[in-house]
């Protein structure tokens, strides 16, 4: 398993947030991030047909972030925050016995 975005495998980056047809690790999630709050995307014509993660086409959503096997949107890099952020949280709330 690896990100479509950084072709990273899973072992090799933090989270992974799984998609219908791939998967984008947390890594790759904050560079969109700071790609969507840059002016980077302003008057240019991605070549992604469609997002890899909900389906939705280009002319569909904001902005499309294409990656070398995947795209992502503006709406699912939101949402990969909002999964992320809870998978985070659960993380502090486990109670990890230790090992002996």
């Amino acid at each position: 398993m690896y990100c479509g975005f950084c072709l990273k495998l899973r072992e090799h980056v933090g989270r992974f947030v799984d998609g219908p047809s791939g998967y984008i690790c947390s890594d790759c999630v904050e560079l969109c991030n700071e790609y969507l709050a840059s002016d980077a995307h302003k008057g240019v014509k991605e070549k992604a047909v469609k997002c890899s993660f909900c389906g939705s086409p280009q002319e569909q959503v904001k902005i499309l972030i294409p990656g070398p096997e995947q795209n992502i949107c503006d709406q699912c890099v939101g949402l990969c925050n909002e999964i992320l952020t809870v998978a985070a949280e659960e993380d502090k709330h486990v109670h990890h016995e230790p090992i002996v």
